[in-house]
């Protein structure tokens, strides 16, 4: 097997599990016996297990962060915009469990590095969901200088929506976005307004 195959075949099953058992309760003895080689093959590609969880960590993040700003550029119409997004968070939650359930995880370690990625990540994600909720508040005539507050906000209320969504899967996923767009949606309407369009209004 080529070097780089075996490289993404340990990151496969590094994957499934980190995602079942967390970092502290899976060993590099569980990943190479899954993977179906030997720990010097897998010292040959990652220098120990938080290099190998790092390098599985920043897979899932890039591709979420992928599949949003797709989603997040693709229709002109800021409201289509945050559908997009977020039927794209959703569906990635549901493609991809074990992603999302290593995002979670990774969010309660105490581990700089892991912290850094997690944090740089969720900035890039809200920079993009502020954008989509700048135009919002713009068209609709309210101060967009809260937005990027107002996409950090939306982010922490979608996470904690999905993983309860995940366990239970008690509607479509259609339904879900729908719910969280209306109560967006509802919620801009009771924000400031924007001055300077009050004053170009007058």
């Amino acid at each position: 097997m080529r070097a780089s195959d075996r490289r993404q075949q340990i990151l496969a099953t590094a994957r499934r599990s980190f995602a079942r058992a967390g970092y502290e309760r899976t060993s590099l003895d569980d990943i190479a016996r899954a993977a179906g080689v030997t720990k010097p093959v897998l010292y040959r590609h990652f220098a120990g297990k938080r290099d190998l969880y790092l390098a599985v960590l920043d897979e899932h993040l890039s591709e979420l962060i992928h599949r949003l700003w797709v989603a997040l550029s693709a229709a002109p119409d800021p409201r289509d915009r945050l559908r997009n997004g977020l039927d794209a968070y959703f569906l990635f939650v549901d493609e991809r469990a074990d992603g999302f359930r290593m995002l979670i995880e990774a969010g309660t370690r105490n581990d700089p590095d892991t912290q850094a990625r997690l944090g740089s990540a969720w900035d890039t994600l809200a920079d993009g969901v502020a954008r989509t909720v700048g135009d919002l508040l713009r068209g609709a005539g309210l101060d967009p200088a809260g937005a990027p507050i107002y996409a950090r906000a939306l982010i922490g209320m979608t996470q904690s929506v999905a993983d309860w969504w995940l366990r239970t899967k008690r509607m479509p996923r259609a339904d879900l976005v729908d719910y969280l767009l209306a109560l967006a949606w509802r919620g801009f309407d009771g924000l400031p307004r924007d001055p300077t369009h009050r004053q170009a209004a007058s």
